[in-house]
């Protein structure tokens, strides 16, 4: 009795079950989708597949990071004929490895919603970054090079250079954007139209790698079979590692969380 008694007293108990994340996500999507089913009722909103995490704002434009299918998308939302043009641009790139896919478009009363492929950070914003670029970071930029296909046309490796050249600058700058007025500044013994040309036109190594990387006369497969001699070193990728740590904390400044619905 003595015995039954001390079991009895001492009796083991269910051990708790903690959800798992999956669990906690699922939870919240039927949340949001009870609390949003009235809403979708009267539109036909993009919303009604999507759970809005919060937003990233860069300059004029405001861009969603929502949950779809248990995956991070971003969502643009623009007025009606300015999003139809940029779909039909952007529907010409979508096999492009470098651009981001667009995955669905969802059109409304008065705006056109495009989904797109969820990306950490921009090249604007890591354009916009304080720290820059030194010499020696320049030829990691090989990796970029190496990726492209024999089909690769010259604008590609142009649209490179340009990259280049803004990180070189330090901030963007709008005639760096210009291909043409690129090579005219060049051709008038100018750094690429550089605001810190002084700086770089002593590295005549970088100076010949970029000519040559905008120069229409050379076909891409040219320079992709032979790589210029300032690119040939083997690349140490940890130079620009404080650049990638910078680019997150500087890009959480841009980040406003979404309305808590209760």
């Amino acid at each position: 009795m003595a015995t039954k008694a001390i079991e009895e007293a001492f009796q083991r108990h269910p051990r708790p079950q903690v959800p798992t994340k999956a669990a906690l996500l699922q939870k919240a999507l039927e949340k949001s989708q009870q609390i949003s089913t009235a809403h979708r009722e009267i539109h036909d909103s993009p919303w009604k597949t999507l759970v809005r995490q919060g937003n990233l704002v860069q300059g004029k434009y405001v861009w969603s990071i929502c949950v779809y299918k248990s995956q991070l998308v971003l969502v643009k939302e623009m007025t009606i004929q300015a999003g139809r043009d940029e779909l039909e641009k952007m529907k010409k790139l979508s096999d492009h490895p470098h651009v981001s896919t667009i995955r669905q478009a969802f059109e409304t009363e008065s705006s056109l919603f495009l989904q797109l492929e969820y990306s950490r950070y921009t090249l604007e914003e890591v354009l916009n970054v304080h720290t820059r670029l030194e010499e020696p970071h320049i030829p990691n930029f090989e990796e970029s090079i190496q990726v492209t296909t024999e089909s690769t046309p010259n604008r590609d490796l142009e649209c490179l250079g340009i990259v280049v050249l803004q990180c070189m600058n330090g901030t963007p700058k709008k005639e760096l954007r210009d291909l043409v007025e690129i090579r005219r500044l060049r051709e008038s013994n100018k750094t690429f139209g550089l605001d810190n040309g002084g700086k770089w036109s002593g590295y005549k190594l970088l100076v010949d790698f970029l000519d040559n990387m905008f120069n229409a006369n050379v076909p891409a497969s040219a320079k992709l079979e032979k790589p210029h001699r300032f690119i040939e070193s083997e690349p140490n990728y940890g130079i620009l590692l404080p650049f990638l740590e910078l680019v997150s904390l500087e890009c959480f400044a841009l980040w406003h969380a979404a309305a808590v619905k209760s």
